[in-house]
C-alpha cells in the first residue's frame, strides 16, 4: 500500500500529538507511559500488549523539556 504525501503528514502529526500527550502525562502522573499502536496514551503498568513507544518518567524531565522549549 502506498501513501501519498497528505496521508504521511497526517500520520506524522498524529504521532507527534500522541508523543506530546504522553510526555505531559508522564510528567503529570510521574510514571512511565505507553503509546499504543492506535496512538492511545496509557500507563505502562496497564499495558497488556506491546506498545509502539514507551515514554519513561524521569524527575529531571521538566528541566530538560524547559531547556528545549526556550
Amino acid at each position: 500500500m502506498e501513501y501519498d504525501e497528505i496521508e504521511i503528514e497526517v500520520e506524522v502529526s498524529d504521532f507527534v500529538l500522541a508523543y506530546q500527550a504522553a510526555m505531559a502525562t508522564a510528567l503529570r502522573l510521574k510514571e512511565d507511559i505507553a503509546i499504543m499502536e492506535d496512538l492511545a496514551v496509557i500507563r505502562l503498568s496497564e499495558c497488556d500488549e506491546p506498545p509502539r513507544e514507551i515514554i519513561r518518567y524521569s524527575p529531571l524531565s521538566p528541566f530538560a523539556f524547559s531547556v528545549q522549549i526556550h
